[in-house]
């Protein structure tokens, strides 16, 4: 056939980018050229948050109603970096459109397989009492992905607090009972083990006991009471009891 399927081929392009709002990332600049039996589809593929996001690029025709991906002589299809750079891929196309005639409307649907996990809060080290909250949020991952949320104390997993959430925040009560430590918190992803993130370290010191706060507090009154007593010429007994000073002898 070569390349008499040019004649009666006429080529429009349009682009299905991401499934959801948590795939949204954009396509641009697409460019459909015909180069002998070949056609080149090349477009722009910007990342969402994340330079190193990935995704999985497939190409539709409107030939078979867009039922099946086009098979490409040239270019990557799957775990694509979306790295703001410009993709080329190259469709046969002597032989997928052998002996078609007519329009023919090409899909670009771009899937995101991987986003990294990105704490967004807290943001740095901080120090908790025993009974507190501590609250993480973070974003990344891909579409209807569900997460963990792990404690881990001097490196080390202690527990898993929720082992299936997926509204990107987490709110930890820890009990009274807590030993005090520098603890993290982990969020993982739950289809892909390598995606993980850890919270900036935070601190579980012990409550001050009431009477270790109370004390201080009666001692400063007893000492202003006395000083007072002193000052208005009274006589003192230092707090606590005890025996008043003995006259002093007389002259000569």
């Amino acid at each position: 056939m070569g390349k008499t399927y040019l004649r009666t081929l006429f080529v429009f392009v349009f682009v299905m980018v991401g499934l959801s709002k948590v795939q949204a990332q954009s396509i641009n600049n697409v460019q459909v050229q015909v180069d002998g039996d070949d056609i080149n589809i090349s477009f722009d593929l910007k990342f969402k948050s994340s330079i190193q996001e990935k995704y999985d690029i497939e190409i539709f025709s409107s030939r078979d109603n867009y039922a099946t991906p086009l098979a490409v002589k040239d270019g990557k299809l799957k775990d694509v970096a979306a790295v703001n750079a410009r993709l080329t891929y190259v469709v046969d196309g002597a032989t997928v459109f052998e002996e078609f005639k007519g329009d023919v409307n090409f899909q670009i649907v771009a899937t995101m397989v991987y986003a990294p996990i990105v704490i967004d809060t807290p943001s740095k080290p901080s120090k908790h009492k025993k009974g507190s909250m501590v609250q993480v949020k973070w974003h990344g991952g891909i579409e209807d992905e569900k997460f963990s949320v792990d404690l881990y104390k001097n490196g080390v997993k202690q527990e898993t607090l929720d082992a299936n959430n997926e509204y990107g925040t987490y709110s930890w009560v820890m009990p009274r009972k807590q030993k005090k430590g520098k603890y993290k918190l982990a969020i993982q992803s739950d289809s892909n083990s390598s995606n993980r993130a850890f919270s900036p370290e935070f601190k579980i010191k012990s409550k001050v006991p009431f009477i270790v706060k109370v004390l201080p507090v009666l001692a400063a009154g007893a000492a202003a009471y006395y000083f007072l007593e002193v000052q208005g010429g009274e006589p003192v007994t230092p707090p606590g009891g005890g025996e008043s000073l003995p006259n002093p002898p007389e002259l000569p």
